[in-house]
């Protein structure tokens, strides 16, 4: 990855532009009369020393890494169709008090997910689905006759995964009234999710020393009301077996819609 710094370019904030519009003008042939103080009131604010992030890899890799999810959940699943439209990377980066974080750049790294939750609602869940389906898709598949759903991926990015791995509750365990709807307001989008309420008789599972060749896969909204994996709650988790010296916890995911064909 070649990231560098630079001096970079800014237009400076004068009171000049509170009663007059920046303008430059490009003179033709005919005007070239046009003194080189009045072709620009434009003044230039230089900064040094600005990090400048190489996306090249990364945004290389966010693409192939989606196509290799799509064609391992349409082997798995025996799908007719698969978008992956999302894609997380996460580590345990702490983020300063007022740090700007734009959920939409997928190059931006989230920390882990310690409250037990699913990725969508039934509500939010049909959004989704509408959001990315063309509208030869919409009337292809939403007629009864495919059953859609979102499936999550998690795979660790170290060797072995000790340090705050996924652990995920078995959806036959959880109770209706357990998933309590709540509200994820971004800057310019209202999501939602499902927290889950505590109750004695949830079954958690981890897989131990799990590598970056043992992913999960997780039903998190399922069209058929019937599926016993309609919604899988997950969460990441303090190990208290990892050893001292664990590498830090770094992991991908992403979030696809999977289409079935529904047996005649």
């Amino acid at each position: 990855m070649s990231d560098t710094t630079a001096t970079l370019a800014y237009m400076a904030k004068l009171p000049l532009y509170e009663t007059e519009k920046p303008y430059t003008i490009i003179p033709s042939a005919e005007r070239e009369d046009i003194a080189d103080g009045d072709r620009s009131n434009v003044e230039v604010d230089s900064h040094e020393n600005i990090n400048i992030t190489d996306i090249r890899p990364w945004m290389s890799d966010c693409k192939g890494y989606k196509k290799e999810t799509a064609e391992l959940l349409e082997k798995h699943f025996g799908a007719e169709r698969v978008i992956t439209w999302d894609l997380r990377k996460r580590n345990v980066v702490t983020y300063e008090k007022g740090t700007q974080w734009d959920y939409n750049d997928q190059r931006q790294t989230d920390g882990p997910a310690i409250m037990a939750h699913v990725d969508f609602t039934y509500e939010s869940g049909i959004m989704v689905v509408g959001a990315y389906l063309t509208a030869e898709e919409k009337t292809k598949y939403l007629n009864g006759h495919y059953r859609i759903r979102l499936v999550n991926t998690w795979r660790p990015m170290v060797p072995v995964v000790e340090h705050q791995p996924l652990a995920f509750c078995d959806p036959r365990s959880v109770l209706p009234e357990q998933l309590v709807a709540c509200d994820r307001v971004m800057c310019d989008q209202l999501g939602e999710v499902y927290l889950l309420s505590y109750h004695p008789e949830n079954k958690w599972y981890w897989l131990s020393k799990q590598t970056p060749s043992e992913p999960y896969l997780l039903v998190s909204w399922d069209s058929d009301s019937c599926g016993e994996a309609r919604y899988c709650p997950h969460l990441s988790f303090t190990n208290k077996l990892a050893p001292a010296d664990a590498p830090p916890r770094e992991s991908v995911e992403t979030r696809s819609i999977v289409i079935t064909r529904k047996e005649d």
